[in-house]
């Protein structure tokens, strides 16, 4: 009975070891193990979803954007850009705008003069104190974009382009009498943006001593609207006073200037003048009468003496 007894208790303690020493092994042959796989294995990437969607088109009326620009002689004050834009599908979105002075919407214009606005349907944005270049050709270019998706591009970028102050000159020929006043008419049409008015100044004319010019100032020509919105290019004309002395063709010169600005885009012409004596059928009556009684009086004189 002794015996068995401790062999009973030497059984259970080889037990509780064998317990323990299966834990330990398993604790250094998995445990450590498995946290080194999860750290080593990679997240796993989701691919990324997609889906297709349509974006109405853009409509704009007429020219697409118009301009128009005031001006002063201390400098420009500002350019206006008008449009009517709409979708042509019929959305109820707001439709946005940026507008450049002298950069083409395609390229990089963050540096330039611009305006910006958002809306359906007519609307404006001003450009404050824009700089022109007053001997070369300007453009205005938007950007129009859904404000819904802003940073889908809508081609092609409208633009126009213009001349701040230009100007046409016509006139023709002049045929008069010896003797006679006559009008030399200048005629200027305003192709250019700003609305302006025009000084005509007589330059010279030659041969010397065939023509007598009126010494009074030549009335002013204008104001002319120009190419701008709501508005068609006007044409006006002045006249130069003049008389011819001799007998014999002539020319006279002058130049046309810009109010706005003078010297910009000036214009010198010179007009030819054609004369002659005034012949019978030139007289009136009563004209005809006064060479008559005239005649007479030189007959009489010469019998005389």
């Amino acid at each position: 009975m002794k015996t068995k007894m401790t062999f009973g208790k030497g059984l259970s303690t080889i037990a509780l070891y064998t317990i323990v020493l299966v834990f330990i092994l398993i604790y250094y042959s998995i445990g450590p193990q498995s946290q080194l796989i999860f750290a080593a294995t990679p997240a796993t990437v989701l691919k990324p979803g997609y889906t297709t969607f349509s974006v109405d088109s853009i409509g704009l009326t007429g020219r697409g954007i118009e301009l128009q620009a005031a001006f002063t002689q201390t400098g420009s004050s500002y350019l206006n850009v008008y449009w009517n834009s709409y979708f042509i599908g019929g959305s109820n979105a707001s439709i946005g705008a940026t507008c450049y002075l002298n950069c083409m919407a395609e390229q990089d214009c963050s540096s330039a003069q611009q305006c910006s606005q958002t809306g359906l349907g007519p609307a404006v944005c001003t450009i404050l104190n824009p700089v022109y270049k007053f001997t070369e050709i300007n453009n205005v270019s938007c950007r129009f974009f859904n404000s819904q998706y802003p940073l889908i591009v809508y081609k092609p970028y409208p633009y126009r382009t213009f001349y701040p102050i230009k100007f046409d000159v016509f006139y023709s020929p002049l045929t008069t009498t010896v003797g006679e006043r006559s009008k030399l008419q200048v005629n200027v049409k305003n192709t250019g943006l700003f609305k302006d008015n025009y000084t005509v100044k007589v330059a010279g004319f030659s041969p010397a001593g065939t023509l007598e010019i009126d010494p009074s100032p030549i009335p002013p020509i204008g104001p002319l609207t120009g190419d701008s919105y709501e508005s068609t290019t006007q044409t006006g004309f002045t006249s130069i006073n003049l008389r011819v002395v001799i007998a014999q063709d002539a020319n006279i010169c002058f130049t046309v200037n810009s109010t706005s600005k003078p010297g910009v885009n000036s214009f010198y012409g010179c007009a030819q003048v054609k004369s002659s004596f005034a012949s019978l059928s030139d007289f009136n009556f009563l004209g005809v009468v006064w060479i008559m009684i005239l005649s007479s009086a030189l007959i009489l004189i010469n019998k005389t003496f």
